[in-house]
């Protein structure tokens, strides 16, 4: 397959998801990380807000764990090197995780963390641990917890066999979403979880 045949093929999928998000109110960013990464997310996130809402006058206020908080909204904040992703959500938690593309050794595997079914699915597709890995963060940031209980309670090996971009329904409610993106010159891991609306 060509190079620009298999942009336009991303592209078309990318614009499809966030058709898709946006029914579901909701939108996410990637942008360059500066100096000041909070102020970065927060300033993201404030735009995505208003693009959302003609309210303005965001104030957003972080629980003890650093979790952004806007009355009426789920935000979700993660950061990769020299990237930030953001998603806002009204009505409904969103958890967002991206990660820069690296081989991490099967020894290296949080497997404490993981569910019997992710191992199984890593044994047999080793290449897909970051799309476990994102998916686990975002569905742990949508619930609030991040990975400090069970990780494996949040079980994402029915996703991260998922094709890239497909919305896929939760057993308890809910979507999850993985894909891959270049961003500069570097392959990234992204994914995102949104609770039941």
């Amino acid at each position: 397959m060509s190079s620009s045949r298999s942009d336009s093929t991303f592209s078309q999928q990318l614009d499809l998801l966030i058709a898709a998000l946006d029914q579901l109110d909701t939108a996410f960013a990637i942008v360059p990380r500066g100096t000041d990464r909070r102020s970065d997310a927060d300033w993201a996130a404030k735009v995505l807000l208003t693009r959302r809402s003609a309210k303005g006058g965001w104030v957003i206020t972080r629980d003890l764990s650093g979790a952004p908080n806007v009355p009426g909204w789920g935000i979700s904040i993660s950061y990769a090197r020299d990237w930030l992703a953001v998603a806002v959500s009204a009505h409904r938690a969103v958890g967002i995780d991206i990660e820069a593309d690296r081989l991490i050794p099967c020894s290296d595997w949080p497997t404490h963390l993981m569910t019997r079914a992710e191992i199984a699915l890593l044994r047999r597709e080793p290449a897909l641990f970051l799309t476990v890995w994102t998916l686990k963060e975002a569905l742990s940031k949508e619930a609030g917890t991040g990975l400090m209980v069970d990780g494996a309670m949040f079980d994402t090996a029915p996703f991260a066999a998922a094709p890239p971009f497909a919305l896929s329904q939760r057993r308890h409610g809910g979507l999850a979403c993985h894909w891959r993106l270049r961003l500069k010159d570097q392959l990234h891991h992204l994914a995102i979880s949104l609770g039941p609306g």
